[in-house]
């Protein structure tokens, strides 16, 4: 269960707190009796192209190699949508 503290906690211990939450510690933040914020560690995100996820992805879910054809197909069947009546 994730720890709450109150915002005057928060304000007088925040330093402390902020130590804690580098090291992967979270915690909720509650106002009188409501519960308004979590205070928790951010995990760094890193892009990956198209390529890269396609290749991490295979093993777990395999793609037909006839799919492009199929789309390619759709692609050169279905008419592009013309003006529409309604605004976008």
């Amino acid at each position: 269960m994730i720890p709450t503290v109150t915002v005057e906690e928060l304000a007088a211990r925040l330093p402390e707190l902020l130590r804690r939450v580098e090291r992967g510690e979270a915690f909720h933040v509650e106002d009188h009796g409501r519960l308004v914020a979590a205070l928790a560690p951010i995990h760094e995100r890193h892009a990956v192209t198209r390529e890269v996820l396609a290749r991490q992805l295979a093993p777990v879910l395999p793609v037909d190699p006839s799919f492009a054809e199929d789309l390619a197909a759709i692609r050169r069947e279905q008419p592009l949508a013309g003006d529409t009546p309604w605004a976008s």
